[in-house]
């Protein structure tokens, strides 16, 4: 089965730019097969600004995050393993993002497995639907 992991990724940045905030990425720089600048690292980690305006050529695959920055003037280009982000995140102060556990590859989401999963007060009596509602119209004449 395909980790969920870059979907959730694709998913959670398309929401932070749809909603005007600063996409940041943080990753695991000393992950196997991470390319990014050494300069940048922080305590084995880095944080980059992914927005549209930061980077170029933005691509979430199911193995690896590449696109291309400046630093400082230098057009360098990037590839993270899906495996090493640590977080997506908005920039701003509201902390909104997703954060993944490095030693899992997914993110389990509980599901129901029968109907029996169901709690039984959300599921529709049969009084519920004998009887259609029945409400009055909502439209007004305008002239």
């Amino acid at each position: 089965m395909l980790s969920n992991k870059p979907y959730l990724m694709r998913a959670f940045y398309e929401w932070i730019v749809d909603n005007g905030w600063t996409p940041v990425l943080m990753a695991n720089a000393e992950s196997h097969h991470c390319q990014v600048p050494q300069e940048f690292i922080e305590q084995g980690e880095i944080v980059l600004n992914v927005s549209p305006v930061a980077v170029r050529d933005l691509k979430i695959s199911q193995e690896l995050v590449q696109f291309k920055a400046s630093f400082s003037g230098v057009i360098y280009f990037l590839s993270i393993p899906v495996q090493a982000v640590i977080a997506l995140y908005a920039d701003e102060d509201n902390g909104q993002g997703i954060f993944f556990d490095l030693d899992q590859d997914s993110i389990d989401f509980p599901i129901a497995m029968r109907g029996d999963d169901i709690l039984p007060s959300l599921l529709p009596t049969s009084d519920d639907m004998a009887q259609p509602v029945r409400q009055r119209p909502h439209l007004k004449v305008i002239e």
